[in-house]
């Protein structure tokens, strides 16, 4: 399979700095690696940015922002959001995403090349969302210089009054019709455990798989694992990241289930896979990549 294979290492890297140096030297010199999904914040990147670019290697070619930690920050505030149809609450959510892209032209200007392709969009504000709105954002953001990164909307679960909601943002449908109004330009990509949320079992995410791909604008599909019941990784349908079902027990995910759904994926032309996993203090660096290696290992 020649489909890049993505890490989200800020929820699998350790705690300590000297760890997780070792830790990114691992998956840069990991074969199956071949990009990051990374994580900006309210302020900024979660490292300081010039040691976070002296842990990059040559071999990262296809790497993905995701401003979801940020925008959970506002997601108390119902007026912010790309598809708010508040506009000053959508005005801020753009200023917020601004700043991503000026985060991610210096890190490419730090390593003296396009290490972004991706730039992930989340479609807030929870509950309220308007797919007018969300067009309106995304012909906005369309014509930023953002280094030739393609802007893709990461679908999280949508709002319901009927069952826990982790994200609560827009439905898929709304997100495809958004992404199908600009030719190509816009795509859209599935995290399996975040749908999986959304449906509270392991049917959803395969049919949000061939949904987008269907549509022609799969981007990507990312393996996170989601819990039916609570562990140490917080209460039941929490967007934890849990791991493969032989290392989280309560875990829905099994390399029977990325196996299909990769094949799925693959069937509608997707850009790039990955893992983001949620692994907790104690193993070593070694365990963890063979963690997130397993998922690579069962497509």
């Amino acid at each position: 399979m020649n489909i890049p294979f993505i890490i989200g290492a800020y929820a699998a890297k350790p705690q300590e700095r000297s760890a997780q140096e070792e830790f990114y030297q691992l998956l840069n010199k990991a074969p199956w690696v071949n990009g990051l999904e990374i994580p900006f914040t309210a302020t900024g990147l979660q490292d300081d940015p010039q040691w976070f670019a002296e842990q990059l290697g040559s071999t990262f070619t296809t790497n993905v922002l995701t401003p979801i930690p940020g925008t959970m920050s506002f997601v108390g505030d119902s007026s912010w959001g790309i598809s708010s149809t508040d506009d000053d609450g959508r005005a801020a959510a753009l200023s917020f995403l601004k700043g991503a892209t000026e985060t991610m032209k210096d890190l490419n200007d730090r390593l003296g090349r396009q290490f972004f392709t991706h730039l992930a969009l989340h479609t807030a504000p929870r509950g309220g969302g308007d797919v007018h709105s969300l067009i309106r954002s995304l012909e906005e953001l369309l014509e930023w210089e953002i280094d030739g990164a393609k802007l893709t909307i990461e679908h999280c679960d949508s709002f319901s009054t009927e069952r826990v909601i982790s994200k609560g943002f827009l439905e898929l449908c709304d997100e495809i019709a958004a992404a199908r109004e600009f030719d190509g330009r816009v795509g859209v990509s599935i995290n399996w455990g975040r749908s999986a949320i959304e449906g509270q079992g392991a049917e959803l995410p395969l049919e949000h798989v061939d949904m987008a791909g269907r549509a022609g604008i799969l981007e990507g599909l990312i393996f996170s694992g989601a819990h039916n019941s609570e562990n140490a990784w917080g209460p039941a349908w929490e967007d934890a990241h849990v791991g493969l079902q032989e290392f989280v027990p309560q875990s829905l995910l099994t390399r029977e289930i990325v196996a299909e759904a990769g094949s799925k994926a693959v069937q509608h032309n997707v850009s790039y896979l990955g893992a983001k996993v949620t692994i907790l203090p104690g193993p070593s660096n070694e365990e963890r990549l063979h963690m997130l290696e397993q998922i690579a290992a069962s497509l």
